[in-house]
């Protein structure tokens, strides 16, 4: 990496690794915080090396033509070795013969290739050092046979490293790891996009013997770009949750549960208005949800006493005998009889005998089903609004 997209790479990968080097002084940690540095830390020698400075420093210490090429792609392979390393720690944390057997398997294909392309990088006849080491030696013996077994590899780790991250940012119900977790997975797709270009460089060369300089373009930006992202993603879990960043898709989901669970809360704070809470006026959009859910779930609490246990005893063996799947024949209930001691408690006449133990809502409290809820609640009244 040539010109400004090099410079830019280069001081942020060190400015990250840095960054975690601080963090791990600061706050010491196991396995995991490290593995990460490493990973990062390996990419970063990857990109000075990469770099012209880097390149022929290299050659000036070890006077061995074009061995940063060979050095910075053991690295990157080492870099997603243990970039692998920090999910398998993390998902097989209670299994670690699992944990070991996987990586060892990677770590085996990581061995294997750093033989094979060391022996055909050796073949080369590449005598003198050049930065444009593959445009240089593009028809030399071996170039082909070099760059096949490095990229086959690179983009079967890169892959498996995506899959990795997204499978685990899944599962963590930590919003700012999640985030942070998808962005390196997208980083480390984009990054494919960059070998994928020498891909397309070689089969150029071997065609046309000239390449269009969008290769060359496609090159920078995809190579700019994986490294910003991977950068950004390894910090966010340390700084999102300091802000309280949020993603897209979560907000876009709580912005839902929030309408949806509107028509249930406007019924009961109308008739109970002693249940809404005070408002701050700064109120996050998952303080709101979390508000509307405790008020409803107080509203519904609040009206117990005139809850018919027998109307409901009768409406759930009508409804039984009707194809319906448990849940709904759950919610269609609970929203008949919140609906009907809304209307008990509007006339005064509490239950002859209020139900006593646990209601469906209080065993399942959840947003999500408390929206299937809200749900019936409102085809309920609609229903009733059109019989008048």
């Amino acid at each position: 990496m040539t010109g400004w997209a090099g410079l830019l790479a280069l001081i942020l990968i060190w400015s990250a690794v840095g960054y975690r080097s601080w963090s791990l002084l600061r706050h010491p940690r196991g396995t995991i915080a490290w593995a990460w540095w490493r990973s990062l830390f390996a990419l970063a020698g990857a990109v000075s090396l990469f770099y012209p400075p880097g390149y022929n420093a290299a050659y000036s210490l070890l006077n061995i033509p074009n061995v940063a090429e060979l050095v910075g792609h053991w690295l990157i392979l080492i870099s997603g070795w243990q970039a692998a390393a920090v999910l398998i720690f993390l998902a097989y944390g209670n299994e670690p013969v699992v944990a070991r057997r996987m990586l060892w398997r990677r770590g085996m294909l990581v061995l294997a290739t750093l033989a094979v392309a060391t022996y055909f990088f050796i073949r080369i006849p590449a005598e003198t050092n050049t930065t444009k080491f593959t445009t240089v030696y593009a028809d030399a013996p071996f170039i082909n046979h070099y760059w096949i077994t490095y990229l086959v590899a690179v983009n079967i780790l890169q892959a498996d490293i995506a899959r990795l991250f997204m499978s685990y940012s899944m599962k963590s119900t930590r919003e700012a790891l999640r985030i942070g977790l998808r962005i390196i997975a997208l980083g480390v797709l984009v990054g494919s996009l960059y070998w994928m270009h020498w891909i397309a460089f070689l089969i150029f060369q071997n065609s046309t013997g000239e390449t269009p300089e969008w290769i060359e373009l496609w090159g920078a930006v995809a190579a700019v770009s994986a490294v910003l992202l991977v950068v950004i993603g390894s910090t966010i879990p340390v700084w999102g949750r300091h802000v309280g960043l949020r993603g897209p898709l979560t907000t876009w989901r709580e912005f839902r549960a929030l309408n949806k669970l509107t028509p249930l809360w406007e019924a009961l704070t109308t008739e109970i208005p002693d249940i809404a809470l005070q408002e701050s006026g700064a109120d996050t959009l998952s303080y709101r949800l979390y508000r509307r859910r405790v008020e409803i779930l107080d509203g519904i609490l609040a009206l117990r006493p005139y809850r018919d246990p027998d109307a409901e005893q009768r409406l759930r063996a009508q409804l039984g005998e009707q194809s319906i799947e448990a849940d709904q024949v759950d919610a269609r209930v609970e929203a008949a009889m919140i609906e009907h001691a809304l209307n008990a408690r509007r006339l005064g006449q509490p239950a002859g005998r209020p139900a006593s133990g646990a209601t469906q809502v209080s065993v399942r409290e959840d947003v999500a089903w408390l929206c299937t809820l809200s749900r019936e609640f409102a085809r309920l009244q609609t229903r009733n609004a059109e019989g008048r």
